[in-house]
């Protein structure tokens, strides 16, 4: 135990030579540095998840970390750190740390996805005020069943949390009061911005209402968490290295600048769209027909894929095949 500590100080003590010094004295663009930073901001939606989960071995303390999605839809780690507790301070330390190195050179609007965790709101407003926050479904529903045993509304609050637009929202809340009165009370006390699909910020084109990009990323370290600091720190630190390495081949093989999962879903929803009539009003607005009658106004954006409205679109562009 004593020689993990000693190996820990010194791991550490090397990591703050090397990589904070070259960072903030030395650092000259060197594309063998900070990859992960560089491929958040190039590759990576505005969009981050932030979670944290317990260690499991001999000592407590937990991992706090942030994961984005890339341009395949893939999960993408950013940063993690060990902390003794999630608390306020451990995650305005996390965040101020993020901030300097990808909020500096990030002009981005980014959106935050949390479980509503202790102090993390806090340290989201402090250092991205700008920023727009989205509150985990699955967690909101977890809490609504502790508060009201028994509580059957989990579909409801569902439908109404992916809402596309506001009518269809209008209508699933509804339901939801004529049903079931508690939980109609308890999710029209979370503003409908943090939850639901209609609302959202749209500047940042991704519809996703729950963490499951952090969860994800929490199942794939379980195989470290009870592993001694020192040892986890290292097997993380390769695996993620070998993640992206395999991506990055990947990405090299496609035929165009577009993934292939947003080039299935832009394929998907062309074919959607042969069972509506559209009818040009200008160059960015149309008139569209469904099979069902009804007509809407979409503002077709250059980078949104039209039938979800302005909240999904494809940052597919991978700036190594450019």
């Amino acid at each position: 135990m004593l020689r993990q500590v000693v190996q820990l100080w010194t791991y550490g003590e090397g990591n703050k030579s090397w990589f904070c010094g070259s960072f903030e004295d030395n650092y000259t663009g060197s594309k063998h540095s900070f990859q992960v930073p560089e491929g958040f901001i190039l590759g990576c939606r505005p969009f981050i998840g932030l979670d944290g989960c317990h260690l499991k071995g001999k000592f407590p303390g937990g991992i706090i970390a942030t994961t984005a999605i890339d341009a395949n839809f893939g999960v993408f780690p950013v940063a993690v750190a060990i902390c003794e507790v999630e608390c306020k301070d451990s995650w305005g330390w996390f965040l101020q740390h993020l901030y300097e190195h990808i909020g500096l050179d990030d002009n981005r609007r980014l959106t935050f996805m949390t479980d509503r965790q202790k102090g993390v709101i806090d340290a989201i407003e402090m250092w991205w005020p700008g920023s727009s926050n989205r509150f985990c479904l699955r967690h909101i529903i977890d809490n609504l069943r502790a508060k009201h045993r028994g509580n059957q509304s989990s579909d409801m609050v569902w439908k109404a949390a992916k809402s596309s637009n506001n009518a269809d929202f209008e209508i699933a809340m509804r339901e939801m009061q004529e049903t079931d009165q508690d939980a109609y009370n308890y999710m029209m006390k979370i503003p409908t911005k943090h939850w639901s699909r209609h609302a959202f910020d749209e500047h940042v084109k991704s519809d996703h209402v729950s963490n499951n990009i952090s969860e994800c990323f929490n199942n794939w370290i379980d195989k470290f968490r009870g592993q001694p600091t020192l040892t986890l720190l290292e097997n993380m630190r390769r695996a993620i290295m070998k993640r992206i390495h395999k991506r990055h081949e990947d990405a090299k093989k496609w035929s165009t600048v577009i993934s292939r999962l947003v080039m299935k879903k832009m394929i998907e929803n062309q074919d959607d769209g042969r069972f509506v009539q559209v009818i040009c009003a200008d160059e960015f607005e149309y008139e569209v027909k469904d099979k069902t009658l009804i007509t809407m106004l979409i503002l077709v954006w250059k980078n949104v894929i039209v039938g979800l409205g302005q909240l999904v679109a494809f940052h597919a562009s991978m700036p190594w095949l450019s």
